[in-house]
């Protein structure tokens, strides 16, 4: 509690530099005595003994009180240096001021390495907590973690194998496609090729015939053009035998072959004769 009350009177007397309305700066306001910053410094020391800070908390306390007393040290100094202007021998007591700071000083300064180191520790500590904490949860955590890869490439191989299956199956289906495919191509050539064929051979036939049926033609044509000659032979001997010439008259020329003879009437003529050139 002496500590508290140390501190409470350090900050009360906080250094205050006042204007005086001029600028110069002449005014002051009281700092504390030397003997209060003795005092708080003691109590400081008394109360953060060494080794004594096990804490953060106690550590931050610790940063904060020696912050509050090196701050009334360096108001004292200052103040210090104010009154050694007013005396004879000022480099002296300046350095007296400055000897009275230093020690001071030296005195907080433990604490405040204390503090800091007992924080870095903890950090430390702290961190390396964390990290074992981290390989414990990784070591518990370690058979689950196993099992769940091993399900994982389980599974990731049963999915290749399934991909396998698939594009196995796929390129047997085009295979098979390919072949049915092939041999549609092949029935369909061959039962075109066999239309083809039977469209030659009906046109060959149909010309056949009619080379046949011309041909019959003409030999019809030929047949009647014989018979008509026949005919018009006979016709013309008959009429020869039944009107003979006188004696002395000059003899009719013969008809030339194939004709019909002079006087025949057109109708004894067949059309198929008559039609011929």
């Amino acid at each position: 509690m002496r500590s508290s009350a140390w501190l409470a009177l350090l900050i009360g007397c906080a250094p205050v530099f006042a204007q005086d309305g001029t600028g110069t700066g002449t005014g002051y306001a009281t700092a504390a005595s030397k003997s209060d910053v003795a005092s708080a410094v003691s109590a400081l020391v008394q109360r953060y003994p060494t080794a004594t800070i096990g804490t953060v908390e106690t550590a931050d306390q610790a940063l904060s009180e020696v912050a509050t007393v090196r701050a009334a040290v360096d108001s004292r100094f200052t103040e210090d240096q104010r009154l050694c202007l007013s005396k004879f021998f000022v480099a002296s007591c300046v350095e007296d001021a400055k000897e009275r700071r230093r020690h001071a000083l030296a005195q907080v300064r433990p604490i405040e390495v204390q503090a800091n180191q007992f924080k870095r520790r903890a950090v430390v500590i702290e961190r390396d907590q964390a990290l074992a904490d981290k390989r414990a949860e990784e070591l518990r955590d370690a058979p689950q973690r196993a099992a769940q890869q091993h399900e994982y490439e389980h599974t990731a191989a049963e999915k290749a194998q399934d991909r396998a299956q698939r594009a196995a199956d796929v390129e047997a289906s085009d295979k098979l496609h390919a072949t049915d495919a092939a041999q549609r191509e092949a029935a369909h050539q061959t039962k075109l090729g066999s239309v083809q064929a039977k469209q030659a051979a009906t046109a060959q036939k149909r010309a056949d015939n009619a080379a046949a049926f011309e041909r019959k033609r003409l030999e019809s044509a030929a047949r009647q053009r014989e018979i008509a000659i026949k005919k018009a032979d006979k016709d013309r001997q008959r009429a020869s035998k039944t009107s003979v010439p006188p004696a002395g008259a000059p003899a009719a020329s013969a008809p030339a072959a194939g004709a019909p003879a002079a006087g025949t009437p057109a109708a004894v003529i067949p059309a198929s004769v008559r039609a011929q050139p």
